[in-house]
């Protein structure tokens, strides 16, 4: 699971997906980790925050936003992702493991956010 994390992170920022968003759109805040209070985000998990920012991408409905788009997963065949999602669908429900459901992109209508400010 380690290494299946760091293969995931790359770079210096990390994508959150948001939720609550007004109408039936969705979100991804790609947040710089160098300005998080605590580069676990444990105080983002469960909090509710407002965030201002410029929106650098908008997809329609039908269309996609990878979330494994800046890791070397995006080379895997798209059978591999599903075998990998089974596998640890399958950790999940016969092993204990309280993991959330595994999305591999996001579909539209989305956008994609670069934050300015991130308050509660």
């Amino acid at each position: 699971m380690k290494v299946f994390s760091e293969k995931l992170k790359s770079g210096d920022t990390v994508d959150m997906v948001a939720q609550g968003i007004a109408g039936e759109h969705q979100a991804i805040v790609t947040l710089e980790i160098e300005y998080l209070n605590d580069p676990t985000m444990a105080d983002l998990v469960d909090g509710r925050f407002t965030v201002v920012g410029k929106v650098i991408r908008i997809v329609s409905k039908g269309d996609t936003i990878s979330l494994i788009r800046k890791s070397a997963f995006t080379l895997a065949p798209k059978n591999i992702l599903e075998n990998m999602r089974n596998i640890l669908s399958q950790l999940s429900d016969s092993k204990g493991f309280n993991l959330p459901e595994i999305k591999w992109e996001l579909e539209g209508p989305a956008f994609q956010i670069i934050p300015i400010a991130i308050f509660s």
